[in-house]
């Protein structure tokens, strides 16, 4: 099962980054985060799109729309990130 998670402030990031939501996703069955293009955390849509699609080992390359329906539909709105 593929879970959505929000790391925002869960991780050391550069300080010229930390206005951005980070999100990745993890697989349950394995045990794992998703690895997309080398990357397996994004902070916004466009970057993982590019890395998902760029990637030539990608076993979920038909599951787009099931990776971008976990993301939810709020997580992006900039009123929750105008305290940062």
């Amino acid at each position: 099962m593929i879970r959505f998670i929000d790391l925002t402030d869960q991780i050391t990031i550069p300080d010229e980054e930390k206005e951005y939501p980070h999100f990745a996703f993890y697989n349950t069955v394995p045990d794992r985060f998703c690895d997309f293009n080398g990357e397996q955390v994004w902070r916004n849509i466009e970057d993982f799109i590019f890395d998902f699609r760029t990637d030539k080992n990608n076993g979920y390359a038909d599951e787009e729309d099931r990776f971008l329906g976990h993301i939810p539909e709020d997580f992006f709105d900039n009123s929750k990130w105008d305290e940062l």
